[in-house]
């Protein structure tokens, strides 16, 4: 469901105020044509951003929508309840209508994130145990890295040593084919040195 109008931003407009209307279409579509749903968390709400003046990335993401939650301490510490009220109230709101939940788009890309691992560990632990208390039956991934061959594995290894592995039924990244040849066009290939560096 990433950019579809339903990331946190889009549905959180203030604290305890959510807008279910985008998540409900894109429900109703998949349920029409019998497909399953991930949904990828980001963008934090600028109302609920430790830096909501923060520039990220030059890809046209909003000011402030990368940098962590307000109440998330570098370290990991903090209430984090900014993040547990916004998925407790999609969760229960969408429980059993959608199958995959993916803790973050692309950490390794600052238009998405620019805080700690620990601070990502920390959404991961809360946002899994709210998932499965909430539906037992649908699966969690990691956050997914999207770097390249390098990026990508530079960034899980770091982050499942935190513990990050706990926290997921699925460890996922993002593949893109990264060829920068004049003349040669990326392959699905291309992506097997990724995975074979990941793993």
């Amino acid at each position: 469901l990433w950019g579809t109008g339903t990331s946190w931003m889009d549905i959180n407009y203030a604290p305890g105020v959510f807008d279910f209307t985008n998540i409900d279409t894109w429900i109703g579509i998949s349920h029409a044509q019998h497909i399953d749903l991930i949904y990828t968390f980001g963008q934090v709400p600028g109302w609920a951003s430790s830096n909501p003046g923060l520039v990220c990335g030059n890809g046209g993401s909003p000011l402030g929508s990368c940098a962590p939650p307000n109440d998330l301490n570098s370290d990991g510490s903090g209430t984090n309840q900014h993040w547990k009220d916004f998925v407790t109230a999609l969760v229960t709101h969408a429980a059993g209508q959608i199958k995959y939940w993916e803790i973050w788009n692309e950490p390794t890309v600052p238009g998405y994130w620019q805080g700690t691992n620990q601070q990502m560990l920390r959404l991961a632990q809360d946002a899994f145990t709210i998932i499965k208390s909430v539906d037992p039956s649908a699966l969690v991934t990691t956050p997914s890295p999207s770097t390249g061959i390098t990026g990508v594995a530079g960034w899980m290894g770091p982050y499942l040593g935190l513990g990050g592995g706990k926290y997921a039924d699925i460890i996922s990244f993002h593949g893109y084919s990264y060829v920068n040849q004049p003349g040669v066009d990326p392959q699905p290939e291309d992506i097997v040195p990724l995975i074979n560096n990941l793993k």
